[in-house]
Parts: C-alpha cells; structure tokens; sequence
C-alpha cells in the first residue's frame, strides 16, 4: 500500500531518466583507503580481458549437456529482445567468448531455442 504521492510525478529512476547521469568530479577519481600506515590504490591493469576465464570454463569445465543447457537458458532469456538488442547481446557479449557458444546461441535463437 502506498501512503503519501509515492514521488509525485517524478520518474522512476530519477535523475537518469532525465539528463541522463550527473558528474561528480570528486567521485570520478579513485579513492584512496587508509589502512594503518598503507594505502590502497586501485590498479590500473590496462586491457584487462573478460573473456578468457568464461572460454576456459566453457572449454574444460562443461561437458555437452551443460553446454546446450547453458545455451538454452541464455537464448531463453534473449529470444524475445528487439532483433538489434539481440545482435547487439551476442555480439558484445559471446562473440568474444568462444565462437562454439556464439554459434550455438545464434542458432537457438534464430530456431526458437531448442538446442538439441
């Protein structure tokens, strides 16, 4: 139950639903921790790869059926998106990855999911 104007008018997820996100230069900057008598800094590792660990994983970890029940559920959840969110997901998302889990999505979705 809602008590009071619940927000007014104001949208949902204010600010970024109008003039998208504000810059705060004081947060932009890493923050340093004090910790007795050392400080933390976060480290810059330069082209940090996102990919390799789900590659390996998909590689060595999961036999068959784990795949194609992976794929499934993914292709699930995306089946219904706009066709160039679609395109959009699988190429930044599983293209990277391994060209067996991109193949294997792309086909899932454009057949209606089932893998097997």
């Amino acid at each position: 139950m809602c008590i009071g104007d619940n927000g007014a008018g104001s949208p949902n997820y204010f600010p970024n639903s109008f003039h998208g996100p504000f810059v705060d230069a004081r947060k932009a900057n890493d923050t340093v921790y004090q910790v007795p008598s050392k400080d933390v800094f976060r480290i810059d590792i330069g082209g940090f790869d996102n990919y390799s660990q789900a590659d390996w994983y998909w590689k060595t970890q999961m036999n068959s059926a784990a795949r194609v029940e992976l794929v499934e559920n993914i292709a699930n959840e995306i089946k219904d998106l706009p066709r160039e969110v679609k395109e959009r997901v699988l190429s930044q998302m599983y293209d990277p990855v391994n060209p067996e889990i991109s193949s294997m999505l792309r086909s899932a979705v454009m057949k209606g999911i089932r893998v097997h």
